[in-house]
């Protein structure tokens, strides 16, 4: 019985770690986040759960402008990557994760022909759709930057605008409908929730 509740033990701490490394990150809490990482990273190493929380770390630095810090994240996630662990959903997301951060590491470095250039051959490679779709979102938003918005509405103009580019899928799209809130509450003093 009791190995029973240990494996169930461990099982729940696997699947917590990542949330909880994004939970810290959406806090601007990447020493923390860092720890949560390496503790767990060390209890099981080569894991495809490890893999995701390095590279949620990295991508948190990534996020935080701390670019070298997010190049060495990245070098430990693609540790674990080589070492092929098995295929699930934990390595689908670090494998998506360290190609999209490490392309958004690159442009914000002054790379950004590179990166497109890195994220174009990554889409060659046979992948599963999730990777696959991370891969061309990445691509999209760094050749969009700088590009006029599609169908301008003059009255707009001068105005405050977000575009907010989501999938029903995402679950960061989804964590951040209270930032976007936010937003929409500073700038028209309104906030509107539902389907339109």
């Amino acid at each position: 019985m009791r190995l029973v509740l240990m494996l169930a033990m461990s099982v729940a701490v696997h699947a917590a770690v990542v949330t909880d490394i994004r939970m810290k990150l959406s806090a601007g809490d990447l020493l923390s986040a860092d720890a949560l990482a390496d503790a767990f990273c060390k209890a099981q190493p080569g894991s495809t759960e490890c893999a995701a929380a390095w590279s949620w770390v990295a991508r948190g630095a990534q996020m935080m402008g701390r670019h070298e810090e997010a190049m060495q994240y990245l070098d430990a996630a693609k540790k674990v990557i080589a070492g092929q662990p098995k295929e699930d959903a934990f390595l689908r997301s670090a494998v998506g994760a360290v190609i999209e951060t490490e392309a958004r590491v690159m442009a914000a470095c002054g790379k950004k022909a590179e990166a497109i250039a890195m994220l174009k051959k990554e889409l060659e490679k046979p992948r599963e759709f999730p990777v696959r779709a991370r891969i061309q979102k990445t691509l999209n938003v760094l050749t969009l930057v700088g590009q006029r918005a599609p169908h301008w509405d003059e009255k707009w103009k001068g105005k405050p605008t977000l575009l907010f580019l989501w999938a029903h899928w995402c679950g960061d799209c989804k964590a951040q409908v209270a930032a976007i809130a936010k937003v929409r509450a500073k700038f028209w003093g309104w906030v509107e929730f539902g389907c339109p």
